[in-house]
């Protein structure tokens, strides 16, 4: 379930030559304004940054489950978080299990029946987090974000087009929503711990937990599930999408006899004359008995379940 992060430690005991070996096109350079002496570089698909001026300082940022699996379609566990984190130890010949964790992503993958835009339409709002849209060539997105964290619900299978990575077969030509919870900073406050190092990423009562907050996260936006149009109506005039439109208020209004009702009101307080009244109620009862237009969005309910099962095994 991991993904993107980022640890920071201050090691000791940091060979530096073993350190320049186990890096792709090391960088060693010697910063002007501070005096400090830093490299730069990458071990497979995670930027390194090292001060080998005292005390020395070691920082690693990118996907932990590129890093295992060489790609981030693939749902990383708890052990084998393990395995990754003993991975780069063996590597940059640095303990990094007391690592401290500044950054941490949680995401998964879920293969839909349906386009994903229809399930982030149902997404509404959450208390105290700004809501955002990107929709475009590049890609398709709803973002929650505050200062510290930010939820991102996306078409991943658009996001590997607009990165050029490759499409794994099992998600050609299907509809593949991402949802990831990002702890961007102040992440020990936010879990309410002292620290959180790489090691505790393994741990069964963090992963536990993390996992746990990763679900609340997704379940406490307010969704409004509505109507969508049904697969088999031909929307080819402009009287055809009114009809749509009136036919989807109408639903959300609370059907037929609501509106109906509405009508009667507004006719009893005189803001409807008789005539106008019988009007509108004729229009409502054609709208209503047009062969259906919308039925009842259970999008949302697929998308639910499938967040809540993969909670469901914590391995």
């Amino acid at each position: 379930m991991y993904d993107t992060l980022s640890l920071s430690i201050e090691p000791s005991d940091i060979v530096f030559n073993k350190l320049l070996n186990s890096l792709d096109n090391p960088k060693p350079k010697r910063n002007l304004h501070t005096g400090i002496n830093e490299t730069t570089g990458h071990l497979a698909n995670m930027r390194v940054w090292f001060c080998d001026t005292f005390p020395q300082k070691l920082k690693i940022t990118g996907s932990l489950a590129k890093f295992h699996y060489g790609d981030n379609l693939q749902k990383l566990t708890r052990s084998e978080t393990e395995q990754a984190i003993q991975k780069l130890s063996e590597t940059l010949t640095v303990d990094m299990k007391q690592a401290k964790v500044q950054r941490l992503d949680i995401g998964a993958n879920f293969v839909l029946s349906k386009p994903c835009a229809e399930y982030q339409a149902c997404l509404g709002e959450i208390p105290r987090m700004k809501r955002s849209t990107l929709t475009s060539a590049q890609g398709e997105g709803v973002y929650f974000q505050n200062s510290k964290r930010t939820l991102a619900i996306y078409n991943k299978v658009k996001d590997c087009q607009k990165l050029r990575q490759p499409i794994p077969e099992v998600f050609q030509g299907r509809h593949v929503l991402r949802y990831e919870l990002r702890y961007m900073k102040n992440i020990s406050a936010q879990l309410k711990l002292q620290t959180v190092t790489a090691q505790d990423l393994y741990s069964e009562i963090f992963y536990i937990d993390i996992l746990n907050r990763w679900r609340d996260c997704y379940f406490s936006i307010n969704k409004n599930e509505g109507y969508r149009m049904r697969d088999d109506i031909d929307i080819e005039k402009p009287k055809d999408l009114i009809n749509y439109f009136a036919a989807i208020g109408i639903q959300q209004l609370g059907g037929t006899g609501k509106v109906l009702e509405l009508l009667k009101v507004s006719q009893q307080s005189g803001k409807l004359t008789k005539q106008r009244a019988y009007s509108l109620r004729n229009k409502v009862h054609e709208i209503t008995t047009i062969p259906k237009l919308v039925e009842p969005n259970n999008s949302i309910k697929e998308l639910d379940s499938k967040v809540e099962k993969a909670t469901a095994y914590y391995r």
